[in-house]
């Protein structure tokens, strides 16, 4: 604006504001201008070319009246603007647009719109070709030789537009500012040029309904806190907080509460899983899919929230290792270990699964879940549970294991296993559930490998390390196991027994080498099975012994000889009666030091065995003739 107004405004009021730049005195006497009307349009003293292209063909149709273009860059259409519809009558005359002009960028101030840079293009046209369709009706091609891009600043007026102005100070009786008028609010300066504007007040008294804004007081009463305006507040000092009984978060302010709130909760978190999670792996494939999960790690390495967004397809790293441990780090990313998780490890990780490789072959057999419901509690119950199952605890129910008529095959009822964090349901974390299995199929393992996939007993037993088939009559007592997953495991027997109380007694006493794959398996029992049995069910030549503890292991009379691990019946008072009893008359002695007494003898199938002196035997092997 060119000029500066002052007007005097009394209480005749001679003059009357109106929107923007008008102001009407007293009377029909106008001054100003609308808005409207100022300058506006691009500062062709600032004009630059940016880029320019050359030789570009269009097409149109159209008629006297008008021509529609098909440009081949976009921004040709301003020039429609000021270019003449295309004839026969101009056909030969090149056209040039000059520069043409648009908005490019623009902001809004009092709610007008002021436009702040400009862009356009300036190309001449020349028509190569025009085809008369029809009476008044073309179609055509044109060339531009040269067009440029173009950009300029801009003359709209960028500044406040002023009603009134007065430099000095204005009286009135009263005043009404239009603009959001809410009851209640309080007319407030809202920037450093002194605009105005209606909004809540800063400061209220107690005992009624009070809005507060940013930086606001109060003293005394009850304050509830509503905020319309999307923000946040900020509230410190607050000192009504009664301590006196409080044991735990013991502060006095709103902040020191809220810190010994934190505190407390963050000593009883520990690290492990918040919600659940299905996993699945493919069984004979190499990958994994570990789907989203949140949880916590608190360890000596700090306190972490930790949330992983989930995966499908990812391949386990290392084939040749049969287990491979998958966790969660601090992070968020997802990390695989071959070693056994250490406590440590179960501090600072997330663990989610553990997965069985079969290493011959490189491909996954199955999983098993590996996860912490969280709670510090927790890895002090991990702890025991480990000791347990590093006792051999059998932690299940049910599960009964039967033979069959026809066949060296056996049958598992419905049952439970306790695995700890076993299942991925936080709300029931360690109960496995399991129906029952019909002619149940089992791995095979020697001590070190994966032998073979089974349903009948086999007739072999481990000596030494080397399989050997069983002796003619003699029996074998084969370790079954089962894992969380539901799959069953079976190693061979490590000893060879000339009848089945031998057998029975023997396993307890045999210097067992586990396989390592069944460390985190639980023992269901001993199949014994004799060389010529053909079937399991009511024969004398097969049966299962379940593996129990407790009053069930210490009453349980078919597992005969359960007495003998460790002393040979000799704290008895009458080992021979003992033996008599338990049917085991011709028991042969384990070792050359076994308990005995000078002049007793024994046989097997083998060897005649003599007592030479306390504790001291001899043998000598029999043949026959």
């Amino acid at each position: 604006m060119g000029f500066v107004t002052k007007v005097d405004l009394s209480y005749n009021r001679q003059i009357k504001d109106r929107v923007r730049t008008t102001a009407t005195l007293s009377g029909a006497t106008q001054f100003g201008l609308p808005f409207s009307a100022l300058t506006a349009g691009p500062d062709y003293s600032t004009e630059v070319i940016t880029s320019s292209a050359s030789t570009l063909i269009s097409t149109f149709v159209g008629t006297s009246a008008s021509t529609t273009y098909s440009w081949p860059l976009s921004q040709m259409a301003l020039g429609e603007l000021v270019l003449s519809a295309l004839t026969p009558s101009n056909s030969g005359i090149t056209q040039n647009t000059d520069g043409v002009f648009s908005a490019q960028t623009s902001t809004v101030i009092d709610g007008n719109t002021v436009v702040l840079t400009y862009t356009g293009v300036e190309f001449d046209l020349t028509v190569n070709e025009m085809v008369e369709l029809a009476p008044n009706s073309y179609s055509g091609n044109t060339t531009t030789s040269i067009l440029y891009n173009l950009s300029a600043g801009t003359l709209d007026y960028t500044g406040r537009t002023i009603w009134s102005d007065n430099p000095e100070i204005s009286r009135t009786d009263r005043l009404i500012v239009g603009r959001d008028p809410v009851i209640g609010y309080v007319l407030t300066c809202v920037n450093s040029e002194g605009m105005v504007g209606w909004f809540p007040s800063s400061g209220g008294t107690s005992g009624v309904t009070n809005t507060y804004t940013s930086g606001g007081t109060f003293s005394g009463g009850n304050i509830i806190f509503t905020n319309t305006t999307g923000g946040t507040y900020s509230v410190t000092g607050i000192t009504s907080i009664d301590n006196t009984n409080l044991m735990v978060a013991t502060g006095d302010t709103l902040q020191s509460f809220a810190d010994s709130i934190d505190h407390a909760v963050l000593k009883t978190r520990g690290t492990g899983v918040a919600t659940s999670y299905v996993s699945t792996v493919s069984i004979g494939g190499t990958t994994f899919a570990q789907p989203e999960v949140d949880g916590e790690i608190n360890s000596d390495e700090g306190y972490f929230h930790v949330h992983y967004t989930g995966a499908t397809g990812i391949t386990v790293t290392n084939l040749n290792a049969a287990s491979t441990y998958i966790y969660i780090d601090n992070t968020g990313t997802l990390q695989q270990q071959t070693n056994i998780p250490t406590r440590q490890d179960w501090s600072r990780k997330m663990f989610t699964m553990h997965i069985g490789v079969d290493t011959s072959t490189e491909l996954i057999i199955n999983f098993r879940y590996l996860n912490n419901p969280i709670g510090n509690y927790t890895n002090s119950i991990r702890d025991l549970y480990s000791y347990l199952i590093a006792q051999g605890i059998p932690l299940k129910k049910n599960q009964i294991v039967t033979g069959r008529a026809g066949d060296l095959g056996f049958d598992v009822g419905a049952g439970t296993l306790m695995e700890f964090g076993g299942t991925g349901d936080i709300n029931d974390a360690n109960i496995k559930s399991f129906d029952a299995v019909v002619n149940t199929s089992y791995r095979l393992l020697s001590r070190t490998a994966v032998v073979s996939t089974e349903t009948n007993l086999v007739k072999y037993w481990d000596n030494g390390g080397t399989i050997t088939a069983l002796g003619s009559t003699t029996f074998v007592g084969h370790r079954l196991y089962r894992f969380s997953s539901g799959n069953f495991a079976m190693q061979y027997g490590q000893g060879n027994y000339a009848n089945l109380n031998l057998a029975k007694a023997g396993v307890l006493l045999e210097d067992y080498v586990v396989n390592p794959r069944l460390e985190d398996a639980t023992f269901l029992g001993w199949w014994f099975v004799e060389s010529t049995a053909t079937n399991t069910g009511g024969t004398t030549l097969t049966a299962f012994v379940e593996y129990t503890i407790g009053v069930q292991g210490g009453s349980s009379s078919s597992l005969a000889g359960c007495l003998l691990k460790g002393n040979n019946l000799s704290d008895l008072l009458d080992a021979s009666a003992a033996r008599t009893n338990l049917g085991l008359t011709n028991f042969t002695p384990l070792s050359a030091s076994a308990t005995g007494t000078t002049g007793e003898i024994k046989w097997d199938a083998d060897f005649i065995y003599i007592c030479v002196s306390t504790n001291t035997w001899k043998r000598s092997a029999i043949t026959t003739w």
